[in-house]
């Protein structure tokens, strides 16, 4: 009997593992002065691409699953476009394993991008134009 509620035990510990992990988020916001159009191309890896257009204080998510295969990493680079000024940014870099719950806030502003990790600490300038 001992035995049984051991192996009950280790199979309820496996499948509790294998729970799917909840939803990351990518948060895009358009800081830029009025009447500027921030246009924003997305990727990961090869099979999937989005393209958005974000008005003055606008902001759009980007939520996804950390589907992977192990030992490998989820990258997510963005193209941010404001007229002329461009800036390639690898908005979001996964853990060697699924990780969950994960917030990732990008805003566009007139002098550079800003960036926020987990609302942890507060917005800070990251990269110029």
């Amino acid at each position: 009997m001992n035995y049984f509620i051991v192996f009950m035990l280790v199979i309820v510990m496996c499948f509790e593992l294998k729970q799917a992990c909840p939803s990351n988020t990518v948060i895009f916001s358009n800081g830029l002065t009025p009447h500027r159009i921030l246009n924003i191309h997305c990727h990961v890896g090869k099979n999937y691409n989005t393209m958005m257009d974000l008005k003055f204080g606008e902001n759009k998510n980007f939520t996804f699953i950390e589907k992977q295969k192990r030992y490998t990493r989820m990258i997510i680079k963005c193209l941010f476009r404001d007229g002329s000024r461009s800036k390639n940014v690898q908005v979001y870099r996964g853990a060697k394993g699924p990780r969950c719950y994960q917030t990732r806030v990008w805003v566009a502003r007139s002098d550079g991008i800003y960036f926020m990790k987990n609302n942890i600490r507060p917005l800070a300038h990251a990269l110029d134009w």
